[in-house]
């Protein structure tokens, strides 16, 4: 009983926000991406404009920070994780096939997989959709099996 006394005020109060926010922000698209079952949102920063460009500075140096930071997470998750991101973004990146193929759209959601959860170490992102998106387009790329590790891909010398 105390959780609807709690659900319906937070509701009420969540919808009404909502459709105050929705008249000032109607042309503002707030979805960025959209991938197997995961959504990509953008925020909207009100002030932004207005802050005076040490404060910006500091905003560039903080989102720098976060981007190390982010790799010493990757790499934190799990020992291969960074050398396997490295990896398929260079495939991503060097593919010169045909991007509407469906073995590269595949790769192209696995890779926004990794990317959103940091890494291979969550159930979305195993080792068998590595093997097969990175050998579906890595070997239409003239990639080939690396012979230290099965599976996984490497570039020709």
């Amino acid at each position: 009983m105390s959780r609807i006394r709690f659900i319906a005020p937070a509701a009420a109060l969540l919808l009404a926000a909502s459709s105050s926010m929705a008249t000032e922000t109607s042309d503002f698209d707030y979805t960025v991406d959209r991938f197997a079952d995961i959504e990509v949102l953008r925020y909207r920063v009100p002030g932004f404009e207005e802050l005076s460009l040490d404060q910006k500075r500091l905003i560039y140096y903080l989102t720098e920070a976060a981007l190390w930071g982010r790799d010493i997470l990757w790499d934190q998750n799990y020992r291969y994780n960074l050398p396997l991101r490295h990896m398929l973004e260079a495939v991503y990146t060097g593919y010169t096939g045909d991007r509407d193929d469906k073995d590269f759209r595949a790769l192209e959601t696995y890779l926004k997989q990794i990317w959103f959860a940091n890494g291979i170490h969550t159930t979305t992102t195993r080792w068998t959709s590595l093997r097969r998106a990175s050998a579906a387009v890595g070997s239409k790329a003239g990639w080939q099996r690396s012979p230290r590790a099965t599976g996984l891909l490497c570039r020709p010398k």
